[in-house]
Parts: C-alpha cells; sequence; structure tokens
C-alpha cells in the first residue's frame, strides 16, 4: 500500500492509499496527524454515512463513506471519490466534503504536490500496470 496525505496536522486533512486493487481516500473530520494516529487501532465499529465531496458548490460525487468515530475519519468505500480528489491535487482544485453526522462541512487540506506525492503518484502507476 502507497499512501500520500497532507503534511500540516492542525488542520483537517487528507490520505490517498493506492494497491494493486484501487486507490482510497481517507478525510479526517478533525485536525489530525495521519503518520501516527492511524498507526494506533481504533476497537469502535465504522459506520456508514452518506457524503458528498464538492468543488466550488458542485457536487463532484455523492455516495456512501465509512465514518470512523474514534478516529475522526471517513473512509471512502469507492474508487471514483478518492480520484477525484487525486486530480483535484493535480489541478490544485478547492474541494470541501459534507457528511451525514458532521457538524459542518470541511474544506479539504489536499497533499502537496511534493517529492512524496510525486512517488505515490509514479508508485500506483507501477503497481497497476504490473497487475494487468
Amino acid at each position: 500500500v502507497f499512501t500520500a496525505y497532507t503534511a500540516d496536522a492542525s488542520k483537517t486533512g487528507v490520505m490517498l492509499q493506492c494497491s494493486s486493487k484501487t486507490i482510497v481516500a481517507l478525510i479526517s473530520t478533525q485536525p489530525l496527524d495521519f503518520r501516527t494516529k492511524l498507526q494506533t487501532p481504533s476497537h469502535r465499529r465504522l459506520r456508514t454515512i452518506n457524503g458528498k465531496l464538492l468543488n466550488d458548490g458542485t457536487i463532484l460525487d455523492e455516495r456512501r463513506w465509512r465514518f470512523n468515530p474514534g478516529q475522526k475519519f471517513v473512509r471512502s468505500t469507492a474508487r471514483k471519490p478518492a480520484a477525484k480528489i487525486f486530480n483535484a491535487v493535480v489541478k490544485g482544485q478547492a474541494l470541501t466534503f459534507e457528511g451525514a453526522h458532521l457538524d459542518d462541512p470541511i474544506d479539504l487540506n489536499l497533499p502537496p504536490i511534493d517529492a512524496n506525492f510525486r512517488a505515490f503518484n509514479s508508485d500506483c502507476q507501477t503497481f497497476w500496470k504490473a497487475d494487468k
């Protein structure tokens, strides 16, 4: 599994994960340090919520997400929203997430296009090509 994530732990953020089969997105609902928080196991059950991914008020994707209240993040249940977030990083677009059981919309603090993101892109592309 390869990852790219928001580096600023003082803001809500995004983590993208890819494997040989798919790409998924995790969105923090509160400021979160992805490097340490996700290494801590959570024994709470995930809940399914309805969520929307928006760009400038336009809905890019609307579907069910998995909400982990213990670790304060939502996880995509399909490839499409993660791909939309990936494309927004590349295009420099601003995204917002709205979800049931969340108090306010979340302005996404996307991963920067840095050496880690470039390696993530390269590794994932190699992974997917090898899987065909």
